[in-house]
């Protein structure tokens, strides 16, 4: 009984103690070898520093979690992490107000003063080479994890590692694990989110690519419906900011999420509800639907700090990204046919 005693309080059960005897004997146990270049990539910031101790107070945290944001680079604990998924996604309307306000400059410009090539073209391949450019850059500066962060003294970029410690992740693992494929494939919660995504996004594959198609059945020019479209995106910025912010707040991200569910309905009834000569009024509705972002967003930040590793976490993404996919493409046809 005693020496049950003393091997339970050392933290090792039996059998692994014996394991790791037979390696200290020189031979090492299959199980072990197995997993033997498996390590998390946060194992290599502290090669070379065996017993040395890291002090990470809140000014530190602090200072690096200013750095961190300024860099958008996701080395995030869990509960900051809602916050900054809302703002990362709320891009989604910034990009609306930009590409609103360009394409109406060039549909203003090109009636006025004619173009030689079709005004949408120039739209395509404005924000094309935008999106090239910027990938580029995004290629070159940014990098995959703490480790390779130039702008990071060695230092800074251990302590880095150190403050997300508490979210039990690791930092990354490139390695590929059946047995995490295979719990992601049978987790109900991967289908749930799945399930989520290609049904919420279904209308959204309407609305969102045929926006200016819809503000123009309430009466307006096509012209105008590119200017009157951007106050959405600002819709979607707020929203999606708010959500972020009180759901880590308050700890409850799909609660506080789900206001923006609601809001986004009561924009498709007054669409639908309102008679067709109250052009405002279903405006309005419309700019409301720009709320529903909000529960996907959330799903996303649940994604990124409640599923554990690479492999796992990598796979459920997969699953929901290609399900948001899928609604947009349902929701794009079925807008087509109609």
């Amino acid at each position: 009984m005693a020496d049950y005693e003393k091997e339970v309080s050392s933290g090792l059960p039996i059998m692994e103690k014996e394991t790791l005897s037979e390696d200290r004997r020189g031979s090492l146990p299959p199980k072990v070898a197995k997993h033997a270049n498996d390590a998390d990539e946060a194992m290599k910031a502290f090669a070379g520093h065996e017993g040395e101790l890291l002090e990470l107070d809140d000014a530190t945290s602090k200072r690096l979690l200013r750095r961190i944001d300024l860099h958008l680079m996701p080395w995030y604990t869990k509960k900051e992490q809602g916050t900054r998924t809302g703002i990362w996604f709320s891009f989604n309307g910034w990009g609306q107000i930009f590409g609103g306000l360009v394409a109406y400059g060039i549909a203003k410009g090109a009636r006025l003063h004619g173009s030689s090539i079709a005004p949408w073209k120039i739209i395509f391949l404005v924000t094309g080479l935008l999106t090239a450019v910027i990938g580029v850059l995004f290629l070159i500066f940014m990098p995959d994890n703490q480790l390779n962060a130039r702008w990071l003294k060695p230092l800074d970029r251990r302590l880095a590692i150190e403050r997300v410690r508490v979210n039990q992740q690791g930092i990354g693992n490139k390695h590929f694990k059946l047995y995490q494929l295979k719990e992601a494939l049978l987790d109900p919660l991967t289908w749930a989110f799945a399930f989520y995504a290609l049904t919420a996004d279904i209308p959204n594959g309407g609305i969102s690519n045929f926006f200016s198609q819809l503000i123009v059945s309430f009466g307006y020019t096509p012209e105008e419906s590119l200017l009157y479209g951007t106050p959405g995106g600002a819709v979607e910025v707020v929203t999606l900011v708010f959500c972020g912010y009180y759901g880590d707040r308050y700890r409850n991200r799909l609660l506080i999420s789900s206001s923006g569910l609601i809001v986004s309905i009561l924009g498709m009834i007054l669409i639908v509800a309102l008679p067709l000569s109250n052009a405002k009024g279903r405006l309005a509705g419309y700019y409301l639907t720009q709320a529903s972002p909000t529960i996907f967003v959330a799903l996303l930040s649940l994604i990124a700090t409640n599923v554990a590793g690479y492999t796992k976490k990598t796979t459920v993404a997969a699953i929901f990204l290609i399900s948001y996919c899928a609604g947009n493409i349902i929701g794009w046809f079925s807008a087509n046919t109609v």
